[in-house]
């Protein structure tokens, strides 16, 4: 395991003081299991996402604009599925 790397099975939460927004579970290197509750709109669940960015960023002690950079190439194209799990 890398450092700063999350452990398989470890699950990352990211909580606001109410209520928990997403839970991310590592399944194994390939699969990622997300969770996002709440009734938050697509602007403030798109403020998540730069947090998050920027925490990746952070702990990995890239800059910004590189992990950035990955979230373009895997916006335009696509190396996993979403799956909606009930």
């Amino acid at each position: 395991m890398c450092e700063g790397e999350v452990p398989v099975g470890a699950p990352l939460l990211m909580d606001t003081s109410v209520e928990r927004i997403v839970e991310i579970d590592v399944v194994d290197r390939e699969h990622v299991l997300t969770r996002i509750y709440g009734d938050d709109t697509y602007e403030s669940m798109a403020l998540l996402v730069c947090d998050f960015v920027r925490h990746i960023a952070l702990m990995r002690q890239v800059d910004e604009d590189d992990v950035w950079h990955w979230v373009d190439l895997e916006r335009y194209h696509h190396t996993t599925d979403v799956v909606q799990v009930n």
